[in-house]
């Protein structure tokens, strides 16, 4: 979903617990910032968790901003200009994301006012002085990094680790420095600054297609060429034949990521290589949250399979014996035959052929179908419908509803957290316990006796306004009913009094015949 306009003044805007005005954009599978412009700054957090953004740029001035939430994204690549977007922020939690480089890191040295940094769950966190850089990087502000504080004797060794006593950058400062530029990561455009052209970056475009992992994304990059790498892993439910792929994630790829690919072969030696690591590491964390989530495949990008496709079939024998194979054909100019008419995906299972006495691995095509559940169909449903056509009242108080139930969820998490505590199930924080004592401090009392006469008066005016109603619809219930009855029975008397005119009238008249 990109993040247009409609989408921002769709999203929920409050004040958080900390009194925060926040913007929450979480979940949405954003793939880029844009748009944030008409926001006009009023937030003072904006959580972009759970989202597919790649890079933290293209943030617009934002001077009230303090608190960035981006965990869950694909970021791999902090903008050089973040200072100046966003020259306040103090908290920054970028938990699991891509951020691969120490270098990439040094943007974060120029927020003068960041003081609690997160980036649990990054590949960077594996790299050698880790934390000691990130702490010389961002000076004095930086109070907690990864949950623990910072102590001025962490401060001085690092200062001694990257900075020589004459002030110049140690040999090692000026190694992690350089692995940054042999490892670019993306391209950021600043307002009144030079252009900046694809072709003055090479390797960019091969390293940042590696990363991309749909269609979408793919059409998003622009690139000047004509099939750009990319993979990714498949994870979900097997039994006996039946394979239901239920998410997926994409890979890092190591080697020569800007060895040609023509479609057909390419060396073994030449092509890139399955960071092995990042996908042990990847697969664990979605099993420790989802355990009947397994390993079963790849997917990537192309018209059909290659001997490329084979090589990397391979290196995921150590994950499973038969690794799936998807491939997704998403421009019409490659797609073949039946392909037009339907779903552009075709699924394979590799298999061993041998041909004139050796071994080779080939593809299988398999058959599939897309199942959807019953949550899924009624949201394309909806969508299809248009909404339903609601009006201003049913989008606000939905908006409303969501609110609340926000708030509720919030509530009960901290009740289970304080009630845990009281049983020593949880490690006594007083940090929080202190927040939450001022938090039910600030709240107006409910039990006073002065509120609890105020709350009768009113309920009981509520009651005899809707008794008065009840009373009121009832009378004139009673009062069309003794209408109704009326006009019956005056139409009944006015018959009878037609009847004797008439016989009074024959009497004369007869007696009148009968003389003649």
């Amino acid at each position: 979903m990109k993040l247009t306009p409609e989408v921002l003044a769709a999203a929920q805007s409050y004040i958080n617990p900390l009194k925060d005005r926040e913007l929450n954009l979480r979940g949405h599978k954003i793939p880029a910032i844009e748009n944030l412009g008409v926001t006009h700054d009023q937030h003072d957090t904006i959580d972009f968790t759970d989202n597919a953004l790649t890079s933290l740029s293209n943030l617009p001035r934002l001077h009230r901003l303090h608190t960035l939430l981006l965990a869950s994204n694909r970021i791999s690549h902090i903008a050089p200009s973040i200072a100046t977007s966003a020259p306040r922020l103090r908290t920054i939690v970028l938990t699991n994301n891509l951020i691969t480089e120490l270098a990439d890191l040094k943007p974060l040295g120029t927020l003068k006012h960041l003081e609690f940094l997160t980036l649990l769950g990054n590949p960077v966190r594996e790299k050698k002085n880790y934390r000691e850089w990130v702490i010389w990087t961002c000076a004095s502000s930086l109070r907690v990094l990864d949950f623990q504080r910072i102590k001025d004797k962490e401060r001085k060794s690092c200062k001694a680790l990257f900075v020589t006593a004459e002030g110049l950058p140690t040999a090692l400062a000026t190694s992690i420095e350089e692995a940054a530029s042999a490892q670019p990561t993306g391209l950021t455009f600043t307002p009144g600054g030079e252009d900046i052209k694809a072709d003055d970056r090479p390797g960019q475009k091969a390293g940042a297609a590696g990363r991309l992992m749909t269609a979408e994304e793919r059409a998003r990059l622009q690139t000047d060429q004509e099939a750009p790498f990319i993979i990714g892993a498949l994870i979900g439910t097997q039994t006996g034949r039946d394979i239901e792929i239920v998410n997926t994630f994409e890979l890092v790829l190591r080697g020569d990521q800007n060895a040609t690919y023509d479609g057909s072969a390419l060396s073994a030696d030449a092509g890139p290589k399955i960071d092995h690591d990042f996908l042990t590491t990847r697969r664990d964390q979605y099993k420790s949250v989802f355990p009947a989530l397994e390993f079963l495949g790849w997917y990537t990008y192309a018209p059909v399979p290659s001997q490329l496709h084979a090589d990397l079939s391979e290196q995921f024998n150590t994950y499973t014996s038969s690794p799936l194979l998807l491939m997704l054909t998403p421009t019409p100019k490659e797609a073949q035959g039946s392909q037009l008419e339907t779903l552009p995906i075709l699924a394979f299972e590799p298999t061993i052929e041998i041909k004139d006495r050796k071994s080779r691995t080939v593809f299988a095509e398999v058959s599939w179908r897309i199942q959807t559940g019953e949550a899924e169909r009624i949201a394309v449903d909806w969508t299809a419908r248009g909404g339903g056509g609601e009006d201003d009242l049913t989008s606000h108080l939905q908006t409303q509803r969501a609110a609340y139930k926000m708030l509720h969820d919030r509530i009960v998490v901290l009740v289970q957290y304080v009630a845990d505590t009281l049983d020593s199930k949880a490690p006594k924080n007083h940090e929080v316990l202190r927040a939450l004592a001022a938090l039910v401090a600030s709240l107006p009392a409910s039990e006073s006796s002065a509120f609890r006469d105020e709350f009768s008066t009113e309920y009981a005016d509520v009651q005899l306004t809707t008794y008065l109603s009840s009373l009121t619809k009832t009378a004139s219930v009673l009062n069309d009913i003794v209408d109704k009855h009326i006009l019956i029975a005056g139409r009944g008397d006015e018959a009878g009094r037609g009847s004797r005119r008439r016989g009074m009238m024959g009497g004369p008249m007869g007696s009148l015949t009968g003389m003649e």
